[in-house]
């Protein structure tokens, strides 16, 4: 071991030679320049409809500050009948679902029909 420490201190790295090898002058690294000088930026004022008159703006503050907070308004009452309507809906759209996931799946195992109409459509020559 203490061959390898003396032999460890008596290691001189080239320093230059790293440089010269690893960064040569004419390496590129691939940077971009560009030449042109930046496109200044040309404000439109005939499109612009310019800003918010201080009168309007005075207006829509004062209005959303007596605005009644939506946490406070009365909720939409369901009737019973409506709830069940919807509940009968969205089983039905489900039983729909289930059906067509199952005929998807049986389809796939025993392959899919063939379609007489059209069945060599991408295969144009043309």
């Amino acid at each position: 071991t203490e061959a390898r420490r003396q032999s460890a201190q008596d290691l001189k790295w080239d320093e230059q030679n790293i440089k010269e090898t690893f960064h040569p002058k004419n390496k590129d690294y691939g940077f971009m320049i560009v030449d042109e000088p930046k496109t200044p930026y040309n404000y439109d004022t005939k499109t612009d409809p310019g800003g918010v008159s201080p009168q309007a703006l005075a207006e829509k503050i004062q209005s959303a500050t007596t605005m009644q907070p939506s946490a406070l308004t009365p909720a939409v009452v369901v009737s019973e009948d409506q709830k069940k309507a919807e509940e009968a809906a969205r089983a039905e759209k489900h039983r729909l679902f289930e059906e067509r996931r199952k005929k998807h799946y049986r389809m796939e195992r025993f392959g899919a029909p063939e379609d007489p109409v059209g069945a060599d459509d991408d295969d144009d020559d043309d």
